[in-house]
């Protein structure tokens, strides 16, 4: 059975997602911006480059655990 949100919630858990979706894209660009002001460009985008690698390594290492 697949565990959905209560009908009374649902409009809560749908303007929570939509929140956490708008930070997830909005952070990372003021992010950007504000580093671009105290390094160069190429600096700030193999930063940025590393961080998102990063990431994505530590999403499939995440997602290849076994449960024990």
């Amino acid at each position: 059975m697949c565990a959905t949100a209560a009908p009374a919630s649902a409009a809560g858990v749908l303007a929570a997602y939509f929140v956490i979706s708008y930070v997830g894209m909005g952070v990372p660009s003021i992010l950007f911006s504000i580093v671009i002001l105290h390094v160069s460009i190429e600096l700030s985008m193999i930063g940025f480059a590393l961080v998102l690698s990063a990431g994505a390594a530590l999403a499939v290492a995440a997602g290849n655990r076994r449960p024990s």
